[in-house]
């Protein structure tokens, strides 16, 4: 599934975790996609990146949001179009009781995003 859309600001929190993500529109992926963790690959600036794409964890308004970290990618995309292409379900969303088990997790679900882009 590939879907596009404009940077929108987040809540911030995932940038104060030292894995800052871009924030899209949920509405792209809801009732398409089961809420989770995905192996996906974003494309801007005609590169395709490899990321992880997570839909469901809970905003501020206690909404859910669709967020994309961007593996080594450094750039402010703000107000930029990108676009996903989404691959496997890592996992389903988690509560996590502290930001280092939140953390932790962020560093498997790389490890694992990784090996499922590398082999595709």
């Amino acid at each position: 599934m590939i879907i596009r859309g404009r940077v929108i600001r987040g809540d911030q929190k995932a940038a104060k975790t030292g894995f800052p993500t871009s924030n899209l529109k949920a509405e792209l992926v809801k009732n398409k996609i089961n809420k989770g963790v995905y192996a996906a690959q974003a494309e801007y600036g005609k590169k395709i990146h490899q990321a992880i794409l997570v839909y469901g964890a809970k905003n501020k308004q206690n909404k859910a949001k669709l967020e994309i970290f961007i593996l080594n990618f450094h750039q402010n995309l703000y107000k930029k179009i990108i676009r996903v292409r989404i691959l496997n379900k890592i996992r389903s969303i988690m509560e996590f009781k502290n930001v280092r088990e939140l953390k932790k997790q962020i560093v498997k679900d790389i490890k694992k995003a990784k090996r499922i882009l590398n082999a595709a």
